[in-house]
């Protein structure tokens, strides 16, 4: 099921792109690197939090087990960023008025997840572990590791945040 943009077009990464470049935060060093993902990921580009979450996703796509990277989709993404994206919503200092593109997004991803991608992942997790009580225990350590990839992430973007600098001075 394609997404898309309030103006019609497809939604794609660069639709998420757009829209924090129009919350501000765009960079002007956007589309340097070159080389593939390694190279994105050994870059001073991208932040140490970026980079590691980044790098936990691959390690589940490079496992070669379907079944943990369906959990750690499942369960680490398609069911927590809902709540998460709701919660950036009512707590975030930036208005729909300042960022329809961003607010839009957000939005329309908490309906996607929630609604479609959601109970689609978890039926597909059903199909990939079955009666199979090692993949589930696999499946559950891969998003529990997911969970917590996140977790940091997101720890690390809140201590990059100007806000936090300016308290801790």
């Amino acid at each position: 099921m394609p997404d898309w943009s309030q103006t019609g077009r497809s939604e794609a990464p660069a639709g998420y792109l757009e829209a924090a470049i129009a919350a501000g935060s765009g960079s002007a060093r956007q589309g340097e690197v070159t080389g593939g993902i390694d190279a994105a990921l050994g870059s001073d580009l991208l932040p140490v939090p970026s980079a590691s979450f980044t790098r936990n996703t691959f390690d589940f796509i490079a496992s070669g087990k379907p079944h943990a990277v369906a959990a750690a989709l499942a369960l680490g993404r398609e069911h927590v960023i809902p709540s998460m994206f709701r919660a950036f919503l009512a707590r975030m200092a930036v208005t729909e008025a300042q960022a329809p593109s961003f607010h839009y997004y957000l939005n329309r991803h908490i309906h996607l997840d929630e609604d479609f991608h959601a109970p689609l992942s978890l039926r597909l997790l059903t199909a990939l572990c079955g009666g199979d009580a090692n993949k589930w225990r696999e499946a559950m350590a891969a998003a529990e590791a997911a969970v917590n990839a996140r977790i940091l992430f997101w720890d690390g973007v809140l201590k990059a945040l100007p806000s936090q600098h300016a308290q801790a001075a």
